[in-house]
């Protein structure tokens, strides 16, 4: 007797887990009230193998399901999201990089302008036109 009620007990477990409608919950009842009237189960356990049948139950009704679907559909969304915030916040810190090599070579280009028309006394313009294009020309601006 003990042995089959441990079976039994168990085979009332995993089905709590597979009531998803109203028909199978119904016939889940049933079976429950038929094993606590053969003293399988205690009047406690009834209840709670019930419960567990009518949780199952309304985690598959179709509103449930739709709410869960609407949830997983906007975590994706905001993955999605996060995702493309890593990317701009790569690509702003590789700019910001950028503006600051444009910076220290536009310093470097003024300096030998100064130090050109200083040494040519001024003639040196076409010479540091010449460098600055050709500087332009090799330093690459596209990151």
């Amino acid at each position: 007797q003990e042995a089959a009620s441990h079976h039994i007990q168990r085979g009332l477990f995993r089905t709590s887990e597979t009531c998803s409608c109203s028909d199978s919950i119904s016939c889940f009842k049933l079976i429950l009230e038929k094993a606590e009237s053969d003293n399988h189960i205690q009047r406690i356990d009834f209840h709670r193998y019930d419960n567990r049948a009518e949780v199952n139950r309304m985690g598959s009704a179709p509103f449930i399901v739709n709410v869960i679907d609407a949830v997983q559909s906007n975590t994706a969304r905001i993955e999605g999201l996060e995702a493309n915030l890593e990317a701009i916040d790569v690509s702003l810190n590789s700019i910001k990089e950028g503006i600051k090599r444009q910076m220290k070579i536009e310093a470097t280009v003024g300096f030998l302008c100064a130090a050109l028309n200083a040494i040519s006394f001024g003639v040196g313009g076409s010479i540091l036109d010449a460098t600055i294009n050709a500087l332009g020309s090799i330093v690459d601006y596209s990151d």
